[in-house]
This record gives C-alpha cells, sequence and structure tokens, in this order.
C-alpha cells in the first residue's frame, strides 16, 4: 500500500445540471417541418415530383 492512499483528493467539481429550453417546439411546426424535409429529399432524389408536389400541405 502506498503513502498517499490517505492524502486528500483534489475537489471534482459537478456537472452542470440539464438546463430545459424555455421555448418549446410546436408540434405543427415540427409536423411541417418534417414534411418539408420529406419534400426536399423527395426532389433531389428526383422521383416522381409531380405526384409528391400535389400532397396537401396540413400546416
Amino acid at each position: 500500500m502506498s503513502l498517499t492512499y490517505f492524502t486528500e483528493k483534489e475537489i471534482v467539481k459537478k456537472r452542470q445540471p440539464h438546463k430545459r429550453k424555455t421555448s418549446k417546439i410546436s408540434k405543427e411546426y415540427s409536423v411541417e417541418r418534417v414534411f418539408e424535409r420529406f419534400i426536399d429529399s423527395k426532389v433531389k432524389q428526383n422521383s416522381r415530383p409531380k405526384i409528391i408536389e400535389s400532397i396537401p400541405s396540413y400546416v
């Protein structure tokens, strides 16, 4: 056993607590954003853009 075993160890600071965001993203906005991403990806893939553009926007 070493002699430094019982010496004081340096103090480690605790982690910062998780801070909640004050503004929550509304469900409508998230649905709209997911739909926009879907459209963007399909346009990039160039797979049937006429059919995809005819899908109505629910937001």
